[in-house]
């Protein structure tokens, strides 16, 4: 990962090929106590884990993916959990057949390359359990 900018509220890093970007974003998060934000990301990718809530079975149905996809877009927020970075992010992949897959992202390995924007903003996120859908909901 290199850091490519930072002023007082925006991040700006990118991810070369073969490089895992969800653990180390929220590494960077954590090393650089952002305590909550928005991300966004363009790129592509050879690797992402999806998944999505079902609410019956109030579990995430998981899927990997392991070929070339264009990084369409991904958002989603920075919060902490019990004393860590929660990074609650969603993103959209184009497939080379035009059709696209998204979902929850878990895991994403960068193809290419991965650019990352994080405004942040002033203040601190917590996520906490909900009893009522199973989900750690922003508090």
């Amino acid at each position: 990962m290199k850091h490519l900018l930072s002023n007082p509220w925006h991040e700006i890093v990118r991810f070369d090929r073969g490089e895992e970007a969800v653990a180390a974003l929220a590494a960077f998060v954590k090393e650089s106590n952002i305590r909550a934000g928005w991300i966004f990301a363009i790129g592509s990718a050879d690797m992402v884990e999806l998944s999505y809530y079902d609410t019956k079975k109030r579990a995430y149905a998981r899927r990997t993916f392991r070929e070339f996809l264009e990084v369409v877009g991904v958002s989603g927020n920075i919060s902490w959990r019990s004393g860590e970075p929660a990074l609650h992010l969603l993103g959209s992949f184009g497939r080379t057949d035009y059709s696209t897959v998204s979902g929850h992202i878990h895991s994403l390995q960068s193809a290419a390359t991965l650019e990352v924007f994080i405004h942040k903003i002033d203040g601190e996120l917590t996520r906490a359990q909900d009893s009522g859908t199973g989900l750690t909901l922003l508090q």
